[in-house]
C-alpha cells in the first residue's frame, strides 16, 4: 500500500477538532491514519491555523506573510521554502483589490480583506461590522498559478455572521478597516465579473498538492 502525507483539518478550517474526530474523518473519506504530527499553530479560541494551508492543491487559509512551509507533491515528495501566497481582484478596466488573508477570522482590529470560501464553515463566524461582497463562484477554487472569472451576487454589510454557501465565495473587509479595499468594494456592482489570480513567491510552489 502507498504511505503519502495529507494535509488535513478537519471538515472544516474554523473550529477546532481533537485527533480522533481527525481520524474518524480521514476514515470517513477513505484513507488509514497511521502517524499524525501538529504542523502548525492556531488560534487556541477559534482553532484557524496560522499561516497558510493548502489541501489537495487547493488553498484553504493564508495571510500576506511570507513563511517557511513544507510542501508535498502529488508522488508524496517534500520540500521545504519560504512561502508567500498573493491573490489579487481585478474588475472594470484599472480596479485591482489585494486579497491578504483567505478564511482568516475578521476581529474588531482587523484591517486586510478576506476571502472567504466554503472551506472556511457553514459562515464566516464573525461580530464585526463588516461589508461583504457575495460572489457567485461555482466550481472555482483559489489554486497557486490558476486564475478564474466570477460574478458579483450581492453587496451586504453588517455585523450577523453570513452564511457561505456551496457555490460561493464571499470577500469581506471591517467597516473600519482599510479604506482603499472599501472603496473598491463600493466600486463594484452586481453581476459585475471579478477575476480572481493567485500567486506565490517561488516556482515550485505550483507543484504543491498540500502545504502546511
Amino acid at each position: 500500500e502507498n504511505v503519502l502525507p495529507i494535509v488535513v483539518t478537519g471538515e472544516e478550517i474554523y473550529g477546532k477538532r481533537t485527533s480522533k474526530e481527525i481520524m474518524e474523518y480521514m476514515q470517513k473519506n477513505g484513507m488509514v491514519p497511521m502517524l499524525g504530527i501538529n504542523a502548525s499553530f492556531f488560534s487556541l479560541s477559534t482553532g484557524i491555523p496560522m499561516g497558510h494551508v493548502i489541501t489537495d492543491g487547493v488553498v484553504t487559509s493564508k495571510d500576506n506573510r511570507t513563511l517557511p512551509g513544507v510542501g508535498f507533491k502529488a508522488d508524496g515528495t517534500a520540500f521545504i521554502e519560504d512561502l508567500c501566497i498573493e491573490t489579487s481582484v481585478s474588475f472594470g478596466e484599472e480596479y485591482l483589490l489585494q486579497i491578504p488573508h483567505i478564511n482568516k477570522f475578521i476581529a474588531p482590529e482587523t484591517q486586510m480583506a478576506t476571502l472567504y470560501t466554503s472551506d472556511f464553515g457553514e459562515k464566516t463566524g464573525t461580530s464585526t461590522q463588516t461589508i461583504n461582497v457575495i460572489l457567485d463562484s461555482g466550481e472555482s477554487k483559489i489554486k497557486i498559478g490558476e486564475e478564474f472569472t466570477c460574478a458579483v451576487k450581492e453587496i451586504v454589510t453588517g455585523d450577523l455572521p453570513l452564511a457561505i454557501n456551496d457555490g460561493e465565495m464571499i470577500i469581506s473587509v471591517n467597516t473600519s478597516g482599510n479604506q482603499w479595499a472599501i472603496t473598491l468594494i463600493n466600486a463594484m456592482q452586481v453581476g459585475e465579473e471579478l477575476t480572481f489570480k493567485t500567486t506565490a513567491n517561488l516556482e515550485i510552489w505550483n507543484e504543491a498538492q498540500k502545504v502546511k
